[in-house]
């Protein structure tokens, strides 16, 4: 059976995306549909609780006004560093680039962080 405090706190994650999305969003894709599907995929998998999350929240970065620093102080460093690194630096113009470093990032910040892009590219793919 689950752990209903996680999932309450999955549930937080998704409530602060579609709010975050609702306020400042500026992605003409189904951000928060892509994002909840990524993330219900790996909790089903039985991925742990902060990658559930970070799943969830991996575009909140980039495709809203948030700053990582509130992802971190809500739901703490680990989550935050998933998301950091999943998240494209947009002051890098070449697409190829941006993507390369990214992916980098990701390599740096370890399996978890791989997880994450893993999930997010294999949805983008259909």
């Amino acid at each position: 059976m689950k752990n209903t405090g996680h999932d309450e706190q999955i549930e937080e994650a998704i409530t602060f995306l579609v709010f975050a999305i609702h306020k400042t969003g500026h992605n003409p894709k189904p951000v928060v549909l892509h994002s909840i599907r990524i993330g219900v995929h790996l909790y089903n998998l039985n991925y742990r609780k902060d990658i559930v999350i970070a799943c969830i929240l991996h575009d909140v970065i980039e495709d809203t006004k948030t700053p990582i620093e509130e992802v971190r102080s809500l739901f703490g460093e680990t989550v935050s560093t998933l998301v950091e690194a999943n998240s494209f630096d947009e002051t890098i113009d070449d697409k190829v680039e941006r993507y390369k470093e990214t992916f980098d990032r990701c390599r740096n910040a370890g399996r978890d962080a791989l997880i994450v892009k893993a999930a997010d590219i294999f949805d983008n793919a259909d």
